[in-house]
């Protein structure tokens, strides 16, 4: 019996790649956003395709509302379970933030305005997670909007970013960012859309610089949002410089 559900995504060079899109449960849960549409719909499409990425057979663990103690909390936080850690300097049965995810509707608020949210929840979370994985204090981001989806990784050191050159937004620097300023074998992507920060030590009204380009679409753009979905399984956000 052929199953829908294949893993491996290989086909002739005249055909598409197999993506998550081939699956019809979440090819409708994406269709669905192209009209109005509901925080719940992006939603069910996102879970979706993040259960199917990161399964609980994987030990992954997808924890709805994770709430922090600045008071707000990521959509979802995607973590891994280690129950026998090889570093045995980690405690047993170790859960580790891996993904923070913020969504919104299409309607919703802006893109920058999600990053914000996003961004302001995890400085607690990020201290917590480094205070017991051998000072890691870095986690990957994703925001979706509608059928934007836009790959971050959070650093909660931000005095040395601005101090090597690294454009961010509160500690987020976009995946799309130019090959020089990012770690070697990050997928990268040009995407749509625009990602403007400001530094916190210019004084009032300073000009703010756009990272362009930083969100792709969950339908078109699907192949190379499951090739990243699948490097950030196997990979950490960068620690120390840039």
């Amino acid at each position: 019996m052929t199953s829908s559900y294949r893993n491996q995504p290989i086909a002739p060079s005249t055909q598409k790649p197999w993506d998550y899109t081939d699956i019809p449960l979440i090819k409708k849960a994406i269709d669905q956003l192209n009209s109005e549409h509901k925080e719940y719909d992006v939603s069910r499409a996102a879970l979706s395709i993040f259960t199917h990425y990161f399964p609980l057979g994987g030990n992954w663990a997808i924890v709805p509302e994770f709430r922090v103690e600045e008071g707000k909390r990521p959509d979802y936080l995607i973590e891994k379970f280690f129950p026998d850690p090889d570093d045995h300097d980690l405690p047993k049965n170790l859960f580790k933030p891996k993904i923070a995810v913020e969504l919104k509707s299409e309607s919703g608020e802006s893109l920058m305005e999600a990053l914000d949210q996003l961004t302001s929840s995890m400085p607690t979370l990020v201290d917590d997670m480094g205070n017991q994985d051998k000072s890691n204090f870095n986690i990957f981001l994703i925001i979706i909007k509608g059928k934007s989806l836009g790959f971050f990784e959070y650093h909660n050191d931000r005095s040395n970013l601005y101090e090597d050159g690294i454009q961010h937004h509160l500690g987020a620097i976009p995946f799309n960012l130019p090959q020089q300023t990012v770690p070697s074998g990050r997928p990268q992507y040009k995407g749509t859309g625009v990602v403007t920060y400001k530094d916190e030590y210019a004084k009032a009204n300073e000009q703010l610089e756009d990272m362009s380009h930083a969100f792709l679409d969950l339908d078109k753009d699907a192949v190379r949002i499951q090739q990243v979905l699948l490097w950030m399984k196997e990979h950490e956000p960068l620690s120390g410089p840039i």
